[in-house]
């Protein structure tokens, strides 16, 4: 093995010009593995999986004979788990008698639907924006209730309509969504 292909390999480069060997298996669903190896080792460096209908995953190669799959999402939190933050500081600095109890509990059971990037409200299964009808099924209350909620928090300023997008933001400074540490997800 060249010097440099060690370096790259090792992540003291970025860059590396070498002979490396590419293979294509196909299966059956138009889904393909490619592989990457160098030509002394029977172990392929990396393998891809591609696929016209599904994100791609990618695959690196261990010690072992085994090859890891790590799914790689499309987009948002890069694969890795998220967990949203309450911040006591600013629901404390709210006048107390504003702040309803039941405006308390929609907002932390409306937390699991932030977008972690911007702080709309979606729903997990589709991605499509929470209406008042979708928030009302969530909290499982009539949408009387849900449109008092909804008006308290606006006026709290947890919880903002955009009417040129027709959606609902949660705003930052009261909740916001996160990334867990960098784990290994097999």
């Amino acid at each position: 093995m060249k010097k440099e292909t060690l370096e790259y390999l090792n992540g003291e480069r970025n860059v590396v010009l070498d002979e490396f060997i590419v293979g294509r298996e196909k299966t059956s669903g138009n889904k393909e593995l490619i592989f990457v190896s160098l030509p002394e080792s029977e172990k392929p460096m990396y393998a891809l999986w591609n696929s016209k209908k599904t994100a791609s995953q990618y695959v690196k190669t261990e010690e072992e004979d085994a090859i890891r799959f790590k799914r790689v999402k499309p987009k948002g939190t890069g694969g890795k788990k998220s967990f949203v933050m309450l911040m006591p500081n600013a629901f404390n600095e709210l006048e107390k008698d504003k702040f309803s109890i039941e405006a308390a509990g929609a907002i932390v059971k409306l937390s699991g639907c932030i977008e972690w990037n911007t702080g709309k409200l979606l729903r997990k299964r589709d991605g499509k924006t929470l209406t008042r009808q979708m928030i009302s099924e969530l909290l499982s209350i009539g949408i009387s209730k849900t449109k008092t909620i909804l008006n308290e928090l606006n006026t709290l300023g947890i919880i903002r309509y955009d009417s040129k997008h027709q959606c609902y933001f949660v705003d930052g400074k009261f909740v916001r969504k996160g990334l867990t540490a960098n784990e290994d997800q097999v």
